[in-house]
């Protein structure tokens, strides 16, 4: 990463929502001004919060940002979405709804609607760059214990190649929690935070998540146990080479 900004960030943070059967998601307000100081400040990316948004918001904002003429000029681009989640990795909008426990068409995305917009041919200013995708969102209903015995939580908490890149190349997901596992706020972004502050002049991206899962893996959350999940398709080690930083003197 040379380019000034470094690259660019998009974080959908979604706290309040519109149907009973989702809870506000208190705390995520911290979530997001973690990220944002992170990015902005410490690895020098720019950065746009947006807030609240529906299922049509969240896919008009997603569109939006990877047709951004401004990501021809950087190096990488973030994606973080805080929200309610679901199986089979849906993301609700602040209309979520379910009909006896069936999510309702058009109040979600799913993560393959994400992952598309950035594609080769849908995101060729992208085109050989590395892409993160951040999800602080539950993935199922499962919660795990300390003595391994799985049960029922609550809510948390076609392929063508172009110009020989693959059209998925380049991609890195790191989700709060492992498919079908509901997700803990407060934790996951925390934790992220915290470790590429540390590391990010040191190593790269896939180390990071090694020393992330291992982090949330020690969490006490009383008799649960939870741990985050990596998946991708990096084809080079990614270092975000932060700037360093620029001391002034005072006279």
């Amino acid at each position: 990463m040379e380019s000034t900004p470094r690259g660019k960030v998009l974080i959908i943070n979604n706290e309040y929502f519109n149907h009973p059967e989702f809870p506000n998601r208190n705390g995520t307000q911290a979530e997001s001004r973690r990220l944002f100081d992170l990015f902005q400040n410490i690895l020098h990316f720019d950065v746009r919060t947006v807030y609240n948004c529906t299922a049509e918001q969240m896919h008009s904002e997603l569109k939006s940002f990877s047709q951004d003429e401004g990501l021809h000029d950087v190096d990488c681009c973030v994606v973080a979405i805080l929200s309610h989640g679901g199986q089979e990795d849906i993301i609700y909008g602040v209309d979520g709804h379910k009909v006896n426990g069936v999510p309702q068409t058009g109040t979600f995305i799913r993560s393959s609607e994400i992952q598309a917009f950035f594609t080769t041919g849908a995101c060729p200013a992208m085109r050989n760059k590395p892409k993160l995708f951040i999800g602080q969102f539950c993935r199922g209903v499962l919660e795990d214990t300390l003595d391994g015995i799985m049960h029922l939580g609550s809510l948390g908490c076609d392929v063508v190649k172009d110009n020989c890149t693959p059209s998925f190349a380049d991609m890195f997901f790191l989700y709060a929690t492992v498919s079908k596992f509901v997700a803990y706020r407060g934790q996951f972004v925390q934790t992220l935070c915290e470790i590429i502050s540390k590391y990010a002049c040191s190593r790269h991206i896939k180390d990071m998540a090694t020393l992330l899962h291992s982090k949330m893996a020690q969490l006490e959350l009383g008799r649960y146990v939870t741990i985050s999940e990596e998946r991708g398709t990096l084809r080079k080690n990614w270092f975000f080479n932060p700037p360093p930083t620029t001391h002034v003197m005072m006279v």
